[in-house]
């Protein structure tokens, strides 16, 4: 959700792929693999809250299948249907009940809630750490060129300083730049 964090939407080819992302990303793909379309603001920061909150991947999906503009939008994507089916289940009682005593992918006991929102903690932190790492090898990149162009630079003026109207040679060059 943070601007500098952002990456770059991927179209997922299968249900199974669409739910191998995490936090945001997963989010964003969504939208753009069941919608076609980047996420908006508002909904991005809803489904990642939801998600940081331990929502299972399936409840998003079915929210964003069930939406009025996906339903203009048909998508044919490997594995979708089986995931929405199961969703569909467990919004009945009965059957949440009995999925409660399961902590698998579709179960919203608490203890699958805590072990989704583990898991997308640790997601998100990899991910903004690679961030992290990227931009810190970019600024010493650009702390390397600059310090490359002050030492030119002070070279040329320890060379201009010097007052003799004879050429200077490399020897003499190389005392300057020490």
């Amino acid at each position: 959700m943070n601007g500098n964090n952002r990456s770059q939407a991927q179209l997922a080819r299968s249900a199974h792929q669409l739910c191998s992302f995490w936090d945001s990303d997963f989010v964003r793909s969504a939208y753009l693999t069941l919608l076609g379309r980047e996420a908006d603001l508002e909904g991005e920061r809803q489904f990642t809250v939801q998600l940081r909150s331990g929502d299972a991947k399936t409840r998003i999906l079915l929210a964003l299948h069930s939406s009025e503009e996906a339903r203009g939008n048909p998508i044919k994507l490997p594995g979708l249907q089986r995931r929405l089916v199961i969703a569909r289940l467990l919004s009945l009682p009965f059957v949440a009940r009995l999925a409660n005593l399961w902590t698998g992918e579709y179960s919203n006991s608490g203890r699958a809630r805590a072990r989704r929102r583990l898991e997308n903690d640790v997601a998100r932190l990899r991910r903004d750490g690679e961030v992290t790492a990227t931009s810190v090898a970019r600024l010493t990149e650009r702390v390397d060129r600059l310090i490359a162009r002050t030492n030119a630079f002070e070279l040329a003026r320890k060379v201009n300083s010097v007052k003799s109207e004879s050429v200077l040679t490399v020897e003499q060059i190389l005392d300057l730049a020490e």
